[in-house]
């Protein structure tokens, strides 16, 4: 039991590099209140740049983009969005903020993590 453990722990470590990230994310809004069954994408592109689509179940849309990097900090695999803005009321900034979360990778899965205790992530299936 101890070495399918170790096994399975291992797996989940798995280096992240800046390809793997490229590609189409879609939020998972986990435990979030009040999110009105709105839906949000996160696009990053292979040169650099983001477009981020929010729309609610109203008709609420924004769209904003910018340029995203990607480094280790600390051990960490971080992003660096620049002049982010959130859509979902409740996380919705009005002045654009540099943002820098957590990459992680699950079985057949890349997160972008927003706020992982509640589970709301922007998620991408890996293979």
């Amino acid at each position: 039991m101890v070495v399918l453990a170790v096994s399975i722990a291992c797996g989940c470590a798995k280096k992240i590099d800046k390809s793997m990230l490229v590609g189409m994310y879609v939020a998972n809004h986990g435990y979030v209140a009040n999110h009105g069954n709105a839906i949000e994408t996160l696009e990053l592109k292979s040169d650099g740049t983001y477009i981020y689509n929010y729309r609610s179940s109203d008709g609420t849309a924004m769209t904003n983009s910018n340029r995203w990097e990607f480094a280790y900090e600390g051990g960490e695999p971080r992003i660096t969005f620049d002049e982010f803005i959130f859509g979902l009321p409740g996380y919705r900034n009005k002045v654009p903020v540099s943002w820098e979360p957590v990459v992680e990778r699950g079985w057949n899965v890349l997160r972008i993590c927003i706020v992982p205790d509640l589970k709301y992530y922007y998620e991408k299936p890996v293979k």
